[in-house]
């Protein structure tokens, strides 16, 4: 039987072995792996950027596999590719967020944005820049990183990284 990327064939990688669970399977997370790619772990076949971790109470580890198997194994056809879709454009979004037009120069020489009602400042540090955080509804609040920057390209990077934490954080 042939593979294809709506059914895996009963032979290829962990779909064919004895002992492991076809069906009944647990989403419990996923993880966008950037530009490194690994193999799924159930397929043994499919290269994955978006990895989703399945957890099954008949089988000791928890595997890490792409949005097919994972489809399959859950049964859900739908949550694992919205979820998916979701990882894709959050990172499109970050990659394209240091070239965004709304980034603004305070009167001081720094870069400042809005985003999601957090206002972001780069800051010169030690050689590097650093990013402040001042989260929606929290004037004078300003959290700032302990990491410094090598450029200001990767700050604004780390600040998106920031916003997001916080939003998961604050459930905002």
């Amino acid at each position: 039987m042939k593979e294809t990327p709506d059914a895996p064939s009963r032979g290829l990688g962990k779909w064919g072995q004895k002992g492991v669970p076809r069906k009944g399977w647990e989403w419990v997370g996923s993880e966008d792996l950037g530009d490194d790619r690994q193999t799924c772990e159930m397929c043994e076949f499919a290269e994955i950027r978006y990895v989703h971790f399945a957890r099954h109470d008949n089988y000791p580890e928890t595997l890490e596999v792409g949005c097919v198997c994972i489809e399959h194994m859950t049964e859900d056809y739908t949550g694992p590719r919205r979820h998916e879709k979701s990882m894709r454009n959050s990172a499109r979004r970050r990659a394209n967020f240091p070239d965004r037009k709304q980034w603004r120069t305070s009167r001081n020489g720094n870069p400042h944005i809005d985003l999601d009602g957090h206002h972001v400042v780069i800051t010169p540090r030690g050689g590097g820049w650093a990013v402040s955080i001042n989260p929606p509804g929290c004037p004078g609040e300003w959290i700032g990183g302990r990491k410094v920057y090598a450029n200001e390209r990767a700050a604004k990077l780390g600040a998106f990284d920031g916003v997001m934490w916080l939003k998961e954080r604050r459930g905002r």
